[in-house]
């Protein structure tokens, strides 16, 4: 299962921005891998990418409140609300 997580900073935000795979990495059941993305053409827009095993493991974790702390001070760096979607993988290819 893959969270995907869109993001839009306010101008000069950057710096504060706290990576929020950081926050989770290794300490998180059923957290695989997470990675975050800046657009290339607009620098204020964010994707984190997290893999999770279930949906369930990812529900546990979105609705801890150390998850709702550091989601509260990304938020009040955003020119808008996240938005957060759940896909399924459904395949891999390693080439």
């Amino acid at each position: 299962m893959v969270d995907i997580i869109h993001s839009l900073l306010c101008p000069g935000n950057w710096l504060k921005y706290q990576d929020p795979a950081d926050t989770i990495s290794g300490i998180q059941k059923g957290y695989i891998t997470g990675e975050t993305l800046r657009d290339y053409e607009n620098p204020s827009a964010h994707i984190v990418i997290s893999t999770w095993e279930s949906v369930e493991d990812w529900t546990t974790w979105s609705n801890k409140e150390e998850r709702l702390q550091v989601q509260s001070k990304i938020e009040a760096l955003l020119t808008e609300p996240s938005k957060i979607k759940i896909y399924e993988l459904i395949g891999v290819r390693l080439d």
